[in-house]
């Protein structure tokens, strides 16, 4: 069904009559206590407390170490794609074009960061769930092949 979706507009306040008459239709009628749907539910302030939550902190770090970063520019210096795709997925491209980056942080989706690595998902737009293949420079491939 969500394909066959061709134009979705909001209909403000009552000129919507069908879901106002759905959202009012039980209004005034008397309620029926052995139906336990939730409505008379009410919100407790203390409701943490009283059911033994704590609340806890959680503390983290970034994913890439400083040095990482900077080897991955200098690894990827005479590469702009994927200078461009670090750059983005770190957010140091604050210097360039709002169009520029746009385009570098949709280029970026499809990438990641890990152990000091740039790796391609390879995922796409298919459901089909592929392996991630990991980021060379061009000199790397040549002595790789």
């Amino acid at each position: 069904m969500a394909h066959h979706i061709v134009d979705v507009r909001h209909v403000p306040g009552k000129l919507n009559v069908i879901a106002d008459g759905l959202s009012q239709q039980w209004e005034g009628q008397p309620r029926d206590t052995g139906i336990d749907d939730g409505s008379a539910w009410t919100v407790s302030e203390d409701w943490e407390a009283s059911s033994g939550l704590i609340n806890d902190l959680l503390l983290t770090e970034p994913a890439t170490q400083p040095e990482s970063v900077s080897d991955l520019q200098k690894r990827f210096a005479d590469e702009p794609v994927f200078l461009e795709v670090v750059e983005s997925i770190l957010e140091m491209d604050s210097k360039k074009s709002l169009r520029d980056r746009k385009r570098a942080k949709h280029r970026a989706s499809q990438y990641l960061i890990e152990d000091g690595k740039l790796w391609r998902l390879r995922g796409g737009t298919t459901v089909r769930a592929r392996s991630r293949v990991e980021c060379v420079t061009k000199e790397e491939a040549k002595q790789l092949a």
